[in-house]
């Protein structure tokens, strides 16, 4: 960063919030720390030419078979802390991610940058580190910042590989469970605070026999828009017209994603050994053919 010469003043930022107690004291130590580290930008050389080696710019990615256009190339700007998503410590949503982020705007990206840096150091980070006993600050208060292309969805879920509370007996046999939520747009929908339903889907995982908990009813998504304008690439939300989603009117549907769904979450339990909290996407939406891509996955807290 170019502001170097500040790595004295983190230094005792962290001490300060090492030493301090609980309650207001902690509070005003991990404000200063996170001040701190979010006045710090990357060059903006050397981001700019990071972002231009590692991604085709600008997008190119239309099908040659299909008249729709491709929507514009937007980043996503996520946390990789220490100790982060451990078996034991998920982590899920403590750190900030920052969606949408043009990757030819040098100053919003220098200014994602920061902000996911800064989240290091939120009241509720801090209490979560030492509350699993994870300090001094000094090492484990440390993380890189991923910045990725985002997956342009039409339908992001989160899945339990293992449902919470899922085994169930009937008679002498137990009932395994994935769950499933599903909502219109990027999975900011899912984890922030909007207010409404997702569609919620439990899948046997022996059987492949598929229930609904719950229709979406979320107000909006938030989606790309369709074209780049001379301001940028950007994501807006959206109102959404459940009467012309497939997932409300199709139980067709619902079933062959949620098979799809649930051969995805078997997948990543074999190669990570264990149940899996995952993050993912439909690019296509529920097309036949469409691809799920895997945007993260962590060991399942609790299974």
């Amino acid at each position: 960063a170019e502001d170097a010469g500040k790595s004295k003043d983190l230094d005792a930022a962290l001490r300060a919030l090492d030493d301090a107690a609980d309650g207001a004291e902690l509070e005003g130590a991990a404000a200063a720390a996170r001040a701190l580290v979010g006045s710090l930008r990357p060059r903006a050389a050397a981001l700019s030419a990071a972002v231009e080696a590692s991604l085709v710019l600008p997008r190119s990615r239309s099908s040659s078979t299909s008249s729709s256009p491709s929507p514009p190339l937007l980043l996503a700007v996520r946390s990789s802390a220490a100790a982060e998503d451990l078996a034991g410590a998920s982590a899920a949503g403590l750190y900030d991610s920052v969606l949408g982020v043009d990757p030819q705007n040098a100053e919003q990206l220098g200014d994602a940058v920061a902000r996911v840096w800064g989240s290091l150091f939120s009241r509720r980070a801090v209490l979560a580190r030492r509350g699993a006993r994870l300090y001094p600050s000094r090492d484990y208060a440390a993380m890189a910042v991923i910045v990725q292309e985002m997956a342009p969805a039409a339908l992001s879920f989160v899945l339990h590989t293992q449902a919470p509370g899922g085994a169930e007996k009937e008679g002498e046999n137990k009932k395994l469970l994935l769950a499933a939520e599903v909502a219109v747009g990027a999975g900011e929908a899912l984890a922030s605070a909007e207010s409404g339903s997702p569609w919620r889907l439990s899948v046997d995982r022996a059987t492949g026999a598929v229930e609904v908990s719950s229709f979406a009813n979320l107000s909006r998504a938030l989606l790309p828009s369709s074209s780049s304008s001379s301001s940028g690439a950007s994501l807006s939300w959206r109102c959404v017209d459940y009467s012309r989603q497939t997932l409300s009117l199709d139980a067709g549907a619902r079933d062959r994603l949620a098979k799809k769904l649930l051969a995805a979450g078997l997948a990543l339990e074999s190669s990570f050994g264990g149940p899996q909290d995952v993050e993912g996407c439909l690019p296509a939406g529920l097309e036949e053919e469409g691809r799920i891509w895997i945007v993260q996955a962590r060991p399942q807290p609790g299974a």
